[in-house]
């Protein structure tokens, strides 16, 4: 366990500990907001039934989520490489896999591995004909976005639900 894996342990449990994550008037707060505790198997059902319907709508709603994960940790870090090396510890500790962001020259690619949902997401539907991570697409784009401060396209070029080993997304720079 290297000292990132250390330190994002560490402020799951502070968050724990320090009454960040808590129940009051009966409901769960998350850093002072409302938030749900579901399985995998409920968020991937329900994209997958709303993907049928519309994929934009389960991309805005990871890139809902991205939005408010990036603000806290940019406030937190402010330091794009503390920040991705935070998001690859913390993504295991919280149920979704382990990620690893590569910055390549004009692009980044981010890898999950295990990929908790789209295992799930085999075991719920079976193979898909296509990538079908719609969440954690909008998800890293909006992360990256946030971030880098920098418009990005992503896409999802190799997915477990598909049958590869791993998902993996590339995202460019939006010219």
């Amino acid at each position: 366990m290297d000292n990132s894996d250390l330190e994002a342990e560490q402020y799951l449990q502070n968050l724990i500990l320090s009454k960040n994550v808590k129940v009051e008037d009966n409901r769960l707060l998350l850093l002072g907001r409302p938030g749900i505790m579901m399985n995998a198997e409920f968020i991937v059902s329900f994209s997958k039934y709303l993907a049928d319907y519309n994929k934009d709508l389960v991309i805005k709603l990871g890139k809902q989520l991205g939005t408010s994960i990036a603000k806290d940790y940019k406030a937190r870090f402010n330091d794009p490489n503390k920040m991705m090396s935070f998001l690859s510890s913390i993504t295991p500790l919280v149920g979704i896999g382990k990620i690893k962001i590569d910055v390549e020259k004009a692009q980044i690619i981010t890898s999950i591995s295990p990929s908790v949902l789209a295992e799930t997401y085999v075991k719920l539907f079976g193979l898909s004909k296509e990538p079908a991570c719609y969440f954690t697409f909008g998800l890293i784009n909006e992360l990256l976005e946030t971030i880098f401060e920098k418009k990005f396209n992503t896409s999802e070029i190799e997915c477990v639900a598909a049958g590869n080993n791993m998902c993996k997304f590339l995202t460019t720079e939006d010219r």
